[in-house]
């Protein structure tokens, strides 16, 4: 029997990298498909969604119209990258402020 630890429970001495990719299910635009990615990517973008007052399925929806040839979870990955680059280095003038942090982070399918 493996002891877990914390909120998100793994095998003691387990790396969340080592961690296997997840599944969910997600409606784009009226139609349901799935994204897999590793659990610390889940995080990431649930943390955003909380941030930015959004859900998967909202997100999901605005980065399927602007992903253009990429694939809807590279989007997304590319996606969470921008986003914490942009609240990183403090592009935005109020650090504290999610929209900003946002709009800025979907320059990354639109650069200026």
């Amino acid at each position: 029997m493996s002891k877990v630890t914390g909120a998100n429970p793994r095998p003691m001495g387990m790396k969340s990298q080592d961690l296997p990719p997840i599944c969910r299910n997600v409606v784009v635009a009226g139609r349901r498909t799935s994204i897999r990615m590793e659990p610390l990517m889940w995080t990431s973008v649930d943390e955003i969604c909380a941030r930015e007052d959004l859900t998967l399925h909202e997100l999901c929806t605005k980065l399927d119209g602007m992903r253009g040839g990429n694939g809807l979870t590279a989007a997304l990955r590319l996606f969470i990258v921008g986003y914490y680059r942009t609240w990183s280095a403090g592009a935005a003038a109020d650090r504290d402020s999610a929209g900003a942090n946002l709009k800025a982070a979907f320059r990354v399918f639109r650069p200026a």
